[in-house]
């Protein structure tokens, strides 16, 4: 599903929404979004880090280009959103900082070893920014950080495995908004 797409479904459910495209690889792109975020919508309360690239070839395969492109996206991205929207909510005390990241963030998996050192850094960048919010005394700002297994969104085709269910993105949204 595409953003315009989504953005239309959630108009029709009478809720404002504003869709953009960002190259999440490109940091002065996500800092000029931002910008434009702001400027059009205003403060953010919830920022929902959610975008990834997995390639899923043995590391010996794994092209310089390939390798810099997932850390890019699948970590440093969330540095570079999160520098954006997080000075209102310290302001206000208030928001949340969503990170979805994977079981790859907890698991090593063969053939997926940039994707799951990338996921390992977003879990890590969630639990630091969790422990640095409190130590500022931000305790309105909440964190959480979804790790779910794999889902079938189309970002891997034909998504399989032994160990676990292949989940529905439904069945993933679902349970992450009841989180709320």
């Amino acid at each position: 599903m595409g953003v315009e797409e989504t953005a239309n479904l959630c108009r029709k459910l009478e809720a404002k929404a504003y869709a953009y495209v960002v190259d999440c690889s490109k940091r002065n792109d996500i800092y000029a979004a931002a910008e434009k975020v702001k400027s059009e919508v205003g403060d953010v309360d919830i920022l929902i880090n959610n975008a990834g690239v997995v390639f899923g070839v043995e590391f010996l395969n794994l092209k310089d280009d390939q390798i810099e492109k997932t850390f890019k996206v699948n970590i440093l991205a969330h540095f570079w959103t999160t520098k954006s929207f997080l000075p209102a909510m310290m302001r206000k005390n208030r928001g949340h900082i969503a990170t979805v990241a994977s079981v790859c963030g907890h698991v090593g998996i063969t053939y997926l070893v940039d994707y799951c050192a990338s996921k390992f850094g977003a879990v890590g960048f969630h639990e630091c920014m969790t422990t640095e919010l409190a130590a500022l005394g931000k305790d309105g700002i909440k964190t959480s950080c979804l790790c779910p297994v794999f889902v079938n969104t189309g970002f891997v085709q034909k998504p399989s495995t032994r160990l676990w269910p292949v989940l529905k993105p439904e069945d993933v949204s679902r349970s992450f908004v009841m989180e709320y």
